[in-house]
């Protein structure tokens, strides 16, 4: 992708974002020797792009990518100016530092390629879109066949959006999905299985005639319309290069996980095989294993699969907390609470701050939303729910603490 047409390109796509109200890149050649290009954003923050030495530099990457907020300490909804109102952060001033500059070495760490020639300055696109719009949740998706940018949520597996649908619509029960995962091997046979029993009513054929349309009209499944087939080796190699280099610098539990560089991680878990093979849905596999298994944090997870494999889910691999993880996370929790007794308490306040502390996220059955949870205003009516411990157990609470809730604490 031309990076001087990319940046013509994030102006069309921000203007569709409210919270980046303002936001503006001008894209110029900066040398005269025609090998450094620049995006800068109307705030002064710039992406310079060194095609004759193969490096990005940032000169912040958080004011790079910040919203139209202007604030470069920000915390959503908790910063304020108002002395009455508690506190995690305080912003003092308009005129904050900002921060260090960043130095991304494609070329020589990553052999990713960077390429100035006959007036273009090429970089892929996987690794534009990482650079520019990764903040945002959003993403470009190329399939040999169309261009697509769209929030990253919304190109998810469509076998797994198609199962998502008929649960919402109450046509695919949980014992229906374990009856399908007890009669079959993998995902594509169990959602097969399921749709089966589910479209012996009329009810249940036309819901998934329905759906299966709308998801192949969608976004996803614009991009799952691409070939499909086995990737090339230079593919392979240019994926597992970005992988390592997104993970290198955007992976905030490195040092948690002591982890170096990851082509060295990918080694020593025996992922770099898989994450190389011509498969797609191998290499997929892997990825899941990564996020799901291997990371080992309870956040990171599989999103979505390559449009080589059609779009199809795997699910493969092991997930959960491993044993020593839970263990690390209860020695901790006892000995915080230890520590500070108060701490194991639901509600408990100090000085003008009100802590609210929750085992576990599980709400009543008479609760169906957590909406409705927070309409109520009474604490007596409220249900045990562990989402608003306070409404039920403090009695210096009088609303439910959701949004836009005041509390008393």
């Amino acid at each position: 992708m031309d990076v001087l047409d990319w940046g013509e390109a994030l102006n069309e796509i921000f203007t569709e974002m409210d919270e980046y109200d303002g936001y503006h890149i001008t894209a110029t050649v900066a040398d005269e020797a025609g090998e450094v290009v620049t995006l800068q954003r109307e705030n002064g923050s710039l992406m310079a792009c060194d095609f004759a030495n193969g490096i990005i530099i940032f000169s912040d990457v958080v004011a790079f990518r910040q919203d139209a907020s202007g604030l470069y300490i920000n915390l959503g909804s908790v910063t304020s100016t108002d002395p009455e109102k508690a506190q995690l952060l305080q912003v003092t001033s308009f005129r904050e530092r900002h921060g260090d500059s960043t130095l991304l070495k494609l070329k020589e760490e990553y052999g990713i390629p960077m390429i100035a020639q006959d007036g273009k300055y090429l970089l892929p696109l996987q690794t534009l879109s990482f650079l520019t719009l990764s903040s945002t949740n959003t993403a470009a998706f190329f399939n040999q066949e169309s261009l697509t940018v769209a929030m990253i949520s919304k190109i998810k597996s469509t076998d797994q959006q198609l199962l998502n649908a008929l649960y919402s619509a109450g046509l695919l029960t949980m014992d229906l999905w374990q009856e399908a995962r007890e009669h079959t091997e993998t995902f594509q046979e169990s959602l097969a299985y399921a749709l089966d029993v589910i479209s012996q009513t009329e009810e249940g054929r036309l819901a998934v005639e329905t759906h299966t349309e709308k998801l192949r009209l969608s976004l996803a499944g614009l991009y799952f319309a691409g070939p499909q087939g086995q990737r090339s080796g230079a593919l392979a190699a240019y994926g597992y290069s970005e992988l390592c280099m997104e993970l290198d610098h955007a992976y905030g539990l490195k040092d948690a996980h002591g982890i170096d560089r990851f082509t060295d991680y990918f080694m020593q878990t025996g992922l770099a095989q898989k994450l190389f093979d011509p498969d797609a849905a191998k290499a997929d596999s892997a990825i899941g294993e990564m996020t799901e298994y291997w990371f080992d944090d309870g956040h990171s997870g599989f999103n979505g699969s390559s449009y080589l494999t059609g779009g199809q889910s795997s699910n493969s691999w092991d997930n959960g907390f491993s044993l020593t993880k839970m263990t690390d996370l209860n020695d901790e929790v006892d000995q915080i609470r230890s520590k500070y007794p108060d701490a194991a308490l639901p509600y408990h306040e100090v000085g003008n701050t009100a802590y609210i502390t929750f085992d576990e996220f599980t709400i009543d059955s008479a609760i169906e939303t957590l909406s409705d949870c927070y309409a109520l205003e009474e604490k007596d009516a409220l249900p045990d729910c562990t989402a608003c411990p306070a409404h039920s157990l403090s009695p210096a609470a009088t609303w439910c603490p959701g949004p836009s809730r005041p509390t008393d604490g």
